[in-house]
């Protein structure tokens, strides 16, 4: 109830997983897992970025505990022959297949459908670099469109249009990939979630399923022939 109420209010519910498999191992007794669990639920406190690395060590010690001691869940496994394993194992498989596919499975997709995103994300980052470098603007300097701020600074539910990178690695990987550093007069600029610009064409494109379209962005052709003429009575094409 507790994690449903937190689902609805758009608030993390990863915490009350935690906290409960830390009460079960203090209730039975197992003080060695209860505190390895508490500090690696604790690791983000000297340095509290917000990054999802640092829960991965508390869900896996999670994890243990959540499946420790159960006693009663296993006798009842135990009678399981292994048909009906393999059975489970293929149903299993089979949502991993549909949820990975794109089709639509009642509770799972939505719950996924975040995590697919974040990596869609940083494939259509790699697509796009690609194609910028193949393109004409090849020389040209880039960055995003909004900073890649540390999750705990801005909103970490919704994050379509967080890049996957800070400017610094872009044009560090940028100069690294064209052999020299950029010299274009016009800076691009990187947008995901499907973010557009004003005053701004998009040149490079790469859709997505789940989190939007990747585009790379140039300012619009009637802005850069003002620049060259030095008159602003251009209209564009």
């Amino acid at each position: 109830l507790l994690a449903g109420a937190g689902i609805l209010a758009g608030l993390p519910v990863l915490p009350l997983w935690i906290a409960w498999a830390g009460l079960k191992s203090v209730r039975r007794g197992r003080w060695a897992l209860a505190a390895l669990l508490a500090a690696t639920a604790l690791l983000p406190v000297p340095n509290p970025t917000g990054s999802p690395t640092y829960a991965i060590f508390a869900v896996f010690v999670a994890v243990c505990a959540t499946a420790a001691d159960e006693r009663d869940l296993e006798g009842r496994l135990s009678g399981w022959g292994p048909l009906p394993a393999a059975g489970a194992l293929l149903a299993l498989l089979g949502l991993a297949i549909a949820l990975r596919s794109g089709l639509p499975v009642p509770v799972l997709s939505p719950i996924a459908r975040p995590l697919f995103a974040e990596g869609e994300r940083t494939r259509q980052f790699e697509v796009v670099v690609n194609q910028l470098m193949r393109s004409p603007w090849r020389g040209a300097p880039a960055r995003f469109l909004h900073p890649a701020a540390n999750p705990t600074d801005v909103d970490a539910i919704d994050r379509r249009f967080r890049p996957p990178t800070d400017d610094i690695h872009l044009a560090t990987w940028l100069d690294w990939r064209r052999g020299r550093p950029a010299t274009g007069a016009d800076t691009l600029v990187l947008t995901f979630g499907g973010e557009t610009a004003a005053g701004m064409d998009t040149v490079i494109l790469a859709r997505g399923r789940y989190a939007g379209d990747a585009l790379v962005l140039r300012r619009s052709s009637a802005a850069v022939r003002a620049d060259s003429t030095g008159s602003t009575d251009i209209q564009a094409d």
